[in-house]
Order: C-alpha cells, then structure tokens, then sequence
C-alpha cells in the first residue's frame, strides 16, 4: 500500500471513528458499546500509523452485515456506510474501478 493510499485509509477510519462516536444503537454491531468500538477503532488507526497492519483486518469493519453496516443501519447512516465502504474497496483495491 502506498504512502498515498495508507494517508488515505487513516483519513477514512478517522471519519468512521466520527460516525460511531454519535451512534447510540449497537445492538447488532457485535460491539458492546460505544466505548468498545471506539476502542478498537483507535487500535486499528495505532496499527495504520505504526505499519503493522492487515488490510484484511480492516477490511472485516466493511464486510455485508459486519459491524459497520450494522450499526450504521441502526443509528440511520447507512447512506454514508455505503459511501464510506466504497471509499474503502476503492483504496484498498477491492474494487473494480
């Protein structure tokens, strides 16, 4: 991955970590809370930073039905779970653009 593409998939988690951090709902994320999530978040932006991550790790967050979609569905911002999940395939190179 490219400096360019891991400056970009920190951005990206940074805005996710935003998202949960206003959710409510995590009844289906398979998260126990609020503070659970954004725990595990920080941990994934600490591997970004330090180099010592998997992309299929982080790529677990946008699996159909994985936590992300989940609680997006739940607290009303599943428009911008798609957008965000896009943007994710994109720079990970798990699309077909």
């Amino acid at each position: 991955m490219s400096r360019t593409q891991l400056k970009s998939l920190i951005d990206l988690i940074e805005l996710v970590v935003n998202a949960v951090s206003v959710s409510d709902d995590f009844s289906y994320s398979g998260w126990k809370s609020k503070d659970h999530a954004l725990a595990e978040m920080d941990e994934i932006l600490e591997d970004l930073r330090e180099g010592t991550f998997t992309v299929d790790a982080v790529a677990m967050l946008f699996a159909p039905t994985g936590p992300l979609q989940e609680l997006s569905m739940s607290n009303g911002w599943e428009e911008a779970y798609l957008s965000i999940a896009e943007q994710f395939d994109h720079i990970s190179g798990r699309s077909a653009r």
